[in-house]
């Protein structure tokens, strides 16, 4: 896997997420200085340079935080079947399961366990497992993949997953515009950080004024927060 680019640009949030950042932002007290800290983010939102792949969705992290992660394997029924067709080895009756995390933003590779089990004809399913801790850092990106490690190996990738882990942030000189208010105010402002940011509030208050538009609570979970 390549060493990716470090440099990140500046978020490009969508019109209707920055608005109601910027809602979200406008409408609390303006404050030199603020500190939030967040569980970290999970899905699609914590991506950097790759998107996820869930062909097949059997790793999900299990518990996080700003400093570890574990992992666990889902239950899926007759994994072992859906499988042989695309092995790419053209025989076996038994997959070894390897496993890989990098840092989302580098791609470096930081760790790659064997997660120490198989799938083979006479136990069909992966059935839920859990394995160690690792180390990660705060407020730092990650991806982790899994595969059968026989025929195409890692090229035949059965999970790519994304998730971001937590950590304080301070938001300086809030101001008035988008890139000066809030959660955009803090370093580094990537847009998964921004996202990260915002997960650290916790009030569960509507976004505007009105009481029927969805709740900051609701709105977290849409961004990707692990709250």
């Amino acid at each position: 896997m390549k060493v990716l680019n470090t440099l990140t640009p500046p978020p490009r949030l969508t019109k209707g997420l920055a608005a109601a950042l910027v809602a979200m932002t406008l409408s609390a007290p303006v404050m030199a200085q603020v500190t939030v800290t967040t569980d970290g983010l999970i899905g699609p939102n914590a991506c950097v340079t790759r998107t996820e792949n869930k062909q097949y969705d059997v790793l999900e992290v299990h518990a996080m935080t700003s400093t570890s992660v574990t992992f666990r394997t889902k239950a899926y029924a007759n994994l072992y079947s859906a499988l042989r067709a695309r092995a790419g080895d053209g025989g076996g009756n038994s997959f070894g399961i390897a496993f890989a995390l990098y840092n989302g933003r580098t791609g470096a590779l930081l760790q790659s366990p064997a997660l120490g089990f198989s799938i083979d004809s006479s136990n069909p399913d992966m059935a839920v497992r859990q394995p160690s801790s690792i180390t990660v850092s705060p407020k730092t990106p990650y991806l982790a993949e899994i595969w059968v490690n026989t025929g195409l190996g890692q090229n035949n990738k059965l999970t790519e997953i994304c998730f971001m882990t937590g950590g304080t942030y301070t938001m300086v000189n809030p101001g008035t515009s988008q890139t000066t208010n809030g959660c955009f105010s803090i370093s580094p402002r990537t847009p998964q950080d921004v996202r990260n940011c915002w997960c650290g509030r916790k009030t569960n208050l509507p976004l505007f004024s009105s009481t029927s538009t969805p709740t900051q609570a609701a709105f977290r979970q849409s961004i990707g927060c692990r709250d």
